[in-house]
């Protein structure tokens, strides 16, 4: 009885506690608490890190757009400077040839006029005596005489028009050394901005590498595509597909037109349509520009190829909005990456710097629609000229 009484007593005591004991939760170690802490600092010092790189990447990309705005105005000024060098050197050529024609003139002019010269001063020299006294009839003489005397006023005008000649002359000589001059500030100034253009290019490039993680990719694929291409209706379907393909993943936000001015001042030399130099109707248009021309893009895009394709040598591909594709080919330098985004206007590369055997270099561009050429003057204002 006593027994079961202390029991009983025990359990009533022990209760307390051991309902004390199963309620607290038992602490966590040392070492794990400090591995949790190591990863809420690491934690905390990635976001801070993926803050900072976010950071870096929205200044790259607001350096780059300033970037691709100063070459924009850069490359407006070059074009500039290089149409106003080309018609100092046509001005240049055309005074040179008016002052050799003026020059072979006076020189003519000037032999005449000392040949009449010298027989009015030697018939003027003769006395009367020894007039009458030659062997020759003097009527004859006299018909000389009156013959020189009758071309008096043809010599003063003669002399007239070689004094207005001289005259000429000296303003040719005057406009010659203005339009060199200016010539040699024109180029000077072209070659000081060329040199700062190339800066500018090296700094989009590195720009644009930081902001791509892909280049290299893309670049293997184009040059896949264009190696497996038969022609060219047949790379920019392939083109179209590949760029289908990458939007499904992620969407390529091509910019927007910007205006459109064709790739290089010149003179077009084949129209779309006309016949080329092989006698085929041409589905687009050839250039004649200067040599070592700067080429920029003709309405805002994407560039989809850039490299040498089939015949038509170097080449850059543009995508455009509306399913519109440039094709501008001819080039010698090219400074732009595919998949980058160009802007109307921004420089894309360069022409020879040498004029070919038959003549001036000359730039191909073909304006397409949905993978089909299309007339450029639907879109070029100068072309419907």
């Amino acid at each position: 009885m006593f027994a079961c009484c202390r029991f009983f007593l025990f359990w009533i005591v022990l209760l307390p506690f051991s309902g004390l004991v199963y309620a607290q939760t038992p602490p966590l170690p040392a070492r794990k608490a400090e591995t949790l802490d190591v990863l809420e600092k690491r934690i905390e010092s990635e976001k801070d890190r993926k803050s900072a790189l976010e950071q870096t990447l929205k200044d790259t990309d607001l350096t780059l757009k300033q970037t691709k705005t100063d070459l924009v105005k850069l490359a407006r000024s070059i074009q500039e400077n290089e149409s106003a060098l080309a018609h100092l050197n046509q001005k240049i050529a055309a005074l040179e040839d008016e002052k050799a024609l003026l020059s072979d003139k006076i020189e003519k002019d000037y032999a005449a006029m000392a040949d009449m010269i010298l027989a009015l001063t030697r018939l003027g020299r003769l006395p009367p005596e020894a007039v009458l006294a030659r062997p020759g009839a003097p009527l004859e003489t006299a018909r000389g005489a009156m013959l020189l005397e009758d071309s008096l006023p043809a010599l003063q005008d003669r002399a007239a028009g070689f004094s207005a000649d001289l005259t000429r002359l000296d303003v040719l000589e005057t406009d010659l050394k203005d339009a060199r001059t200016r010539e040699t500030e024109t180029h000077d100034s072209l070659a000081a901005k060329e040199k700062r253009m190339q800066t500018l290019l090296r700094t989009r490039q590195d720009l644009y590498a930081r902001t791509q993680t892909d280049l290299t990719h893309k670049k293997q694929a184009i040059e896949r595509l264009s190696r497996e291409a038969q022609n060219l209706k047949e790379f920019i379907a392939r083109l179209e597909a590949e760029s289908r393909e990458r939007e499904k993943t992620a969407r390529v936000v091509i910019p927007a037109d910007g205006g459109s001015r064709l790739p290089v001042p010149g003179i077009v030399a084949v129209g779309y349509g006309q016949a080329d130099s092989i006698g085929a109707k041409s589905m687009g248009i050839h250039i004649k520009t200067a040599p070592g021309a700067l080429v920029t893009a003709p309405m805002g895009g994407v560039v989809r190829f850039a490299g040498m394709f089939k015949n038509y040598g170097q080449m850059v591909i543009l995508e455009h909005r509306d399913t519109y594709h440039s094709l501008i080919a001819g080039l010698d330098e090219i400074s732009v990456a595919v998949g980058e985004s160009v802007s109307s206007g921004e420089p894309l590369g360069k022409m020879p710097a040498s004029s070919s055997p038959r003549g001036s270099p000359a730039l191909y561009y073909e304006l397409r629609r949905q993978g089909h050429p299309v007339d450029p003057s639907q879109k070029f204002s100068e072309l419907k000229k």
